[in-house]
């Protein structure tokens, strides 16, 4: 904890998962230590694995814990930065950076297995266990070499400053934006509806002027039309195509596709090809 506010807490589960993660006051490092892991943005999908980070900023997400089970337990670390926090920390000169001129509309920064970040997370795994021992000054240190750590990243240097420099900004994101964004994404209407910080009917309403179709049938038909394409110009196995697509399984996908095209995806692929 550091002025009543935490830093940072473990997770874990044995079981895959899907998380509604709302930040309206925290931005957030997600570290994965086993397991896999994706995050959903307004605009982005980032898809991450073991020893693999994505910072955040403030904002709605969609948190993913992917093959998860008995034996293969998912584990990760999360670390919070808050505003207050972090504009002290610049205000006393203790954490320094440009912010470029070009403006990333970037919710999300994925980062690979980096080594100084790695042996950072386990130096400080035996203070996750026994937090009562981390003091305020200590906390404040680690915080202030993480985000160090961060800057320091390489290539994403650049892009980690634009999002760092404006964590806390509110961004405002088209509705069409984030729709067009994950057309192809296996999110629910609830899911959806967090992502475009409304309620479940008030997305409803918009999309249906947005758009002038209910979101179930706007997504099935641009899904099902990207699938047979798929299909016919690429050499992908059905399961691939669904899950490309946003279908939530194969079979979900086939019995779609049969409604509208009358044949099943591989007979179609057959005899569409064949024609042509």
């Amino acid at each position: 904890m550091l002025q009543g506010h935490v830093f940072a807490e473990m997770m874990a589960t044995d079981r895959e998962m899907r998380v509604p993660n709302i930040m309206d006051n925290d931005a957030c490092l997600y570290y994965i230590l086993s397991g896999r892991g994706e995050i959903y943005s307004p605009t982005e999908k980032v898809v991450i694995k073991q020893r693999d980070s994505v910072l955040m900023k403030c904002g709605n997400y969609i948190g993913c814990f992917m093959d998860a089970h008995p034996g293969n337990e998912h584990r990760s670390v999360g670390f919070h930065f808050n505003p207050e926090l972090l504009r002290q920390l610049v205000k006393d000169g203790k954490l320094t950076f440009a912010v470029p001129v070009r403006r990333e509309e970037v919710s999300a920064v994925r980062f690979a297995e980096n080594e100084q970040l790695n042996n950072y997370v386990e130096g400080l795994m035996y203070y996750l266990d026994h937090p009562e021992l981390a003091s305020e000054p200590f906390v404040e240190l680690k915080m202030q070499e993480l985000l160090m750590i961060l800057l320091q990243s390489g290539n994403a240097e650049p892009l980690l400053a634009e999002v760092l420099g404006r964590l806390y900004e509110p961004q405002e994101i088209q509705f069409d934006r984030v729709i067009e964004a994950n057309l192809y994404h296996n999110l629910s209407i609830p899911e959806l509806s967090l992502l475009t910080n409304r309620s479940e009917s008030t997305f409803k309403r918009d999309f249906k002027k947005y758009y002038g179709t209910s979101p179930a049938k706007f997504f099935r038909e641009k899904r099902l039309k990207r699938a047979s394409e798929l299909l016919l110009q690429s050499d992908m196995q059905v399961n691939e195509i669904a899950w490309e697509c946003g279908f939530e399984s194969a079979s979900h996908f086939s019995k779609a596709f049969f409604q509208v095209f009358g044949k099943w995806p591989r007979e179609y692929r057959l005899t569409e090809i064949d024609k042509s």
